[in-house]
């Protein structure tokens, strides 16, 4: 037994749960720390008038600066995929579509992928990044308000403050 724990005798008793209660939250602490603050890779836009909103949510990726063409079916429209970023080792591409549900929201989803320089092989990322919200998200957003399309309040608040 320790020289310490002689001396205080009663500290020994002490000192297990505390020991158990660190062992328990250690992890907690560690894999929580880690994890990344996930952002969905979409966003729902409510048309304020009715009519018309793949037309309006259209006019806004070409407002933002998107080449737009025509998506994989009906009511479904999608942009050219464009480089956001280049870090030397992959780059940053993104692509958008556009599909309307209940006839007056539309669904913007954001498609990021990192393209790797010396493979050449496409990685998909499965939530957006920063640089992906401030490059894509942010003028795209502009774009649509000045369309008359609102962000849907069903996704959480702290999405549009996170960053």
């Amino acid at each position: 037994m320790p020289y310490i724990l002689r001396l205080f005798p009663k500290t020994q008793d002490l000192m297990k749960p505390l020991a158990q209660l660190f062992v328990f939250f250690l992890p907690i602490l560690f894999f929580g720390a880690c994890t990344p603050s996930l952002t969905p890779p979409y966003r729902d836009y409510r048309a304020t008038p009715r009519e018309s909103a793949l037309d309006k949510a259209k006019t806004a990726f070409k407002a933002a600066g998107w080449e737009v063409k025509d998506g994989v079916a009906t009511g479904v429209i999608a942009t050219q995929e464009r480089q956001i970023r280049d870090f030397k080792a992959y780059k940053i591409l993104v692509k958008l579509e556009a599909t309307t549900f209940q006839s007056r929201f539309v669904r913007v989803y954001i498609h990021a992928y990192r393209k790797y320089l010396i493979s050449g092989h496409k990685g998909k990322i499965p939530y957006m990044e920063r640089h992906v919200i401030h490059d894509v998200l942010h003028p795209l957003e502009a774009a649509l308000k000045n369309q008359g399309m609102e962000l849907e309040k069903r996704l959480s608040t702290d999405d549009k403050t996170r960053y």
